[in-house]
C-alpha cells in the first residue's frame, strides 16, 4: 500500500506539472493567436480604410464628370445635328453638305466697298446687272 501511495503521489506531481506546462503553452499560444489577428484586422481596416479614400476619389469625379458633362449640355442648347460648323478649330472654312449644292437664304445685303469681305446677295447683283 505504502509503495502504491508513493507512486500515485509521484503520478500526481507529474499531471500537475503537466498540465501547468500545457496551460502555460496553451495560454502562450492563445496570445500568440490574438496577437496576429489583432495586427491582421488591424492591416484590413488599413486597406479599408485605403479603399474607401479611393471610391470616395472616384466618387468625386464621377461628381465632375456630372457636372461637366451638364455644363456641356447646357452650352450646347438644343444644337441640332444639322447645324453648319466650321471645318476645323482654325475656323477658317466652312463646307457645307448639300447632296446639289446648299442654298443660303434670308441674307442681309453686303457691304459693298473696297475692303469688304462680305458676301453679295442675289438681289444686289441683280442690281449690278441692270
Amino acid at each position: 500500500v505504502s509503495t502504491n501511495t508513493n507512486d500515485i503521489a509521484t503520478l500526481d506531481g507529474r499531471v500537475t506539472t503537466e498540465v501547468g506546462t500545457l496551460n502555460t503553452r496553451v495560454t502562450n499560444e492563445v496570445s500568440t493567436l490574438n496577437t496576429r489577428v489583432t495586427n491582421e484586422v488591424g492591416t484590413l481596416n488599413t486597406r479599408i480604410d485605403g479603399v474607401d479614400t479611393t471610391i470616395a476619389g472616384i466618387d468625386g469625379r464621377v461628381t465632375v464628370n456630372t457636372n461637366d458633362i451638364a455644363a456641356l449640355q447646357n452650352g450646347l442648347g438644343n444644337v441640332s445635328a444639322s447645324a453648319v460648323i466650321y471645318d476645323s478649330a482654325a475656323k477658317d472654312t466652312v463646307t457645307l453638305q448639300g447632296v446639289s449644292g446648299t442654298k443660303i437664304t434670308n441674307l442681309k445685303d453686303a457691304t459693298l466697298d473696297a475692303n469688304s469681305k462680305d458676301a453679295v446677295t442675289g438681289k444686289q447683283l441683280h442690281a449690278t446687272n441692270n
